[in-house]
């Protein structure tokens, strides 16, 4: 029986005799999911309209909330049209939260307006992406891999990711708006940090 270096025996090599040896090691396996993966994140665009009301959103504060979502043919990322919360809404965060669909993916804007221990009156413009349990494993991944085109075109530095409504609470968005201890959020009181 051969030895190795130090004198213990080499064991039996395993029986590779089935393994198919015209295709290079691993190169069907690794060719397939590299094609599925550049396809999905780059085959997605992010519509212009997207962009006229990110831009009308930091300039007029119209909108407090915005929605957006994958096109019926899953090419572009658009305006989810009638799905907003005004600026005069009297609960914006409650009518925001309203608006999730229970089984469905979507992107958002938020322009939260919110109070630190050190300051009045700020407001905050961040993107949320939202993609509960309920929703399907594909419409998952399909949000997930385009999410990373609609967060270039936005370049914003706060992002939020909710997966259930139980993560959609004040307290934990106090958390993602500043250094400072938040007190208030769209008028409510919060308990942050």
């Amino acid at each position: 029986m051969p030895r190795s270096g130090r004198g213990t025996p080499l064991k039996a090599s395993p029986d590779t005799s089935w393994i198919r040896q015209d295709l290079p090691k691993a190169a069907h396996f690794s060719s397939r999911r590299k094609t599925f993966g550049d396809k999905m994140s780059s085959g997605v665009t992010v519509d212009d309209e997207v962009m006229h009301l990110f831009n009308d959103m930091k300039k007029h504060r119209k909108q407090k909330v915005a929605f957006f979502r994958l096109s019926d043919d899953k090419k572009k990322i658009i305006v989810d049209q009638g799905k907003h919360v005004m600026w005069d809404d009297a609960d914006p965060f409650a009518s925001f939260t309203k608006l999730l669909p229970e089984k469905d993916c979507r992107y958002a804007l938020y322009d939260v307006s919110y109070d630190t221990d050190n300051a009045k009156n700020k407001e905050q413009l961040i993107f949320i992406s939202w993609a509960p349990d309920s929703a399907s494993i594909g419409k998952k991944m399909l949000h997930s891999t385009s999410q990373k085109s609609i967060q270039k075109a936005f370049d914003l530095t706060t992002e939020w990711q909710l997966n259930d409504l139980s993560d959609a609470e004040l307290d934990a968005l106090a958390d993602k708006l500043s250094r400072d201890t938040v007190v208030r959020i769209e008028g409510r009181s919060v308990a942050s940090k």
